[in-house]
């Protein structure tokens, strides 16, 4: 299968959402302890290398963040959908523009994931101005204070 012919936008629902308003975040809270030891095989006459991997959880001050994508709030499930439709659609663009121009900051690669994240944003930001209630704020004349 060639590059054209993959799906550039795969959509996997799934039955354990999350509560809405909703903080992405992208952060380290565990540690991977990699050990090394060697080993004599006697069937094969020869020492062999093993790694034994373990976890640990790292305390609050030794979190960190990881990875080039931006945390964001997301409020409601249709902005769940604006984020991640925007943020897919970016990497197309990607693909069809290469080179730096037009990416953010920090943006490295040809699929920058931190790029993407703050055209999501962008666009969610925007969602969020054009779909907001409007809010009408009385005069003190109509209240009958003044």
């Amino acid at each position: 299968m060639n590059r054209s012919d993959r799906p550039h936008v795969i959509v996997r629902v799934t039955k354990n959402e999350n509560e809405f308003p909703h903080m992405q975040k992208y952060i380290r809270t565990t540690k991977r302890i990699k050990e090394k030891y060697q080993k004599y095989n006697e069937k094969k006459e020869a020492y062999e290398t093993w790694t034994k991997t373990t976890y640990e959880k790292l305390p609050l001050d030794k979190q960190t963040r990881f990875g080039g994508h931006i945390g964001s709030l997301i409020l409601t499930r249709e902005e769940a959908f604006v984020h991640i439709l925007a943020h897919e659609l970016r990497h197309l663009w990607q693909t069809n523009h290469r080179g730096k121009r037009g990416k953010v900051w920090g943006a490295r690669g040809l699929l920058s994931d931190r790029d993407a994240d703050a055209y999501a944003i962008r666009k969610m930001r925007e969602w969020r101005r054009l779909n907001a209630p409007k809010q009408v704020f009385p005069d003190d004349e109509i209240l009958g204070l003044s």
